[in-house]
């Protein structure tokens, strides 16, 4: 299971003492005899396995290959990692105090994230999505959704976001206005062309002097006199 970058408390103080529970649904396509691993932070949760089995524990194995509808239930769920779970879905029916989700590499086709406001860091890396809507995530500081298959990523106003990744994917248009504090953005293995570059370029946020950020992207194909360079260089941004 991988570990998350935490750049953020888990848990805060703000919290303490709330009793907010929050339910996490998920569908498992196991290929035969199998170990899960979770990766839960919460005060206190239950998990049934879909399999007859309910347990306080974070793992667990199944003896038998299938379908699996596993649910999690919990008091202060902060932290969720759900990756390389062999996942087909994932719901969230209420999760108000979850700053982390991890779902990557999984077959996910859809995922909505509109019940975690207070989401932060998101990875939903290496799944078959095709959309992702986060206008309801505004606090979000870092996602990666790259290797998938998006064809429109719904980003705008995000004005924590720091990191972006979304590259091998399809976009063909990409606005990233009201993200001001962006300081990396990968959106190469798409399908942009010099207009749509240009106008995710005067999108960017405009850094001064002795603050650069970075951003990497595929020029298209005899396109170079036509992608407006100087809109980075003015705003401080660097090529990668």
């Amino acid at each position: 299971m991988e570990n998350l970058p935490l750049i953020f408390k888990r848990y805060t103080s703000e919290n303490e003492g709330k009793e907010l529970l929050g339910a996490v649904e998920l569908r498992l396509e196991l290929p035969g005899e199998t170990d899960v691993r979770l990766g839960i932070t919460a005060i206190t949760f239950l998990v049934d396995w879909g399999d007859g089995e309910s347990d306080h524990s974070a793992a667990h194995h199944y003896e038998q290959a299938g379908y699996y509808r596993v649910r999690v239930v919990g008091t202060a769920i902060s932290q969720l990692d759900v990756s390389k779970c062999h996942l087909t879905e994932l719901k969230l029916d209420k999760c108000p105090l979850l700053e982390n989700l991890n779902c990557a590499y999984n077959r996910l086709i859809t995922l909505e994230l509109v019940c975690c406001p207070k989401l932060k860091l998101l990875n939903c890396s290496g799944n078959r999505l095709s959309v992702l809507r986060s206008r309801c995530n505004r606090g979000l500081v870092y996602l990666d959704c790259s290797d998938n298959v998006l064809q429109s990523l719904e980003l705008d106003a995000c004005p924590d976001l720091l990191y972006l990744f979304c590259f091998s994917n399809r976009l063909h248009s990409l606005y990233l206005g009201g993200c001001d504090d962006l300081v990396c953005v990968d959106i190469g293995g798409n399908g942009f062309e010099a207009e749509a570059l240009n106008q995710l370029f005067s999108s960017l946020p405009a850094f001064t002097e002795g603050r650069e950020a970075t951003i990497r992207f595929e020029q298209p194909n005899g396109s170079e006199r036509k992608c407006r360079m100087e809109l980075l260089h003015a705003k401080g941004w660097k090529v990668v």
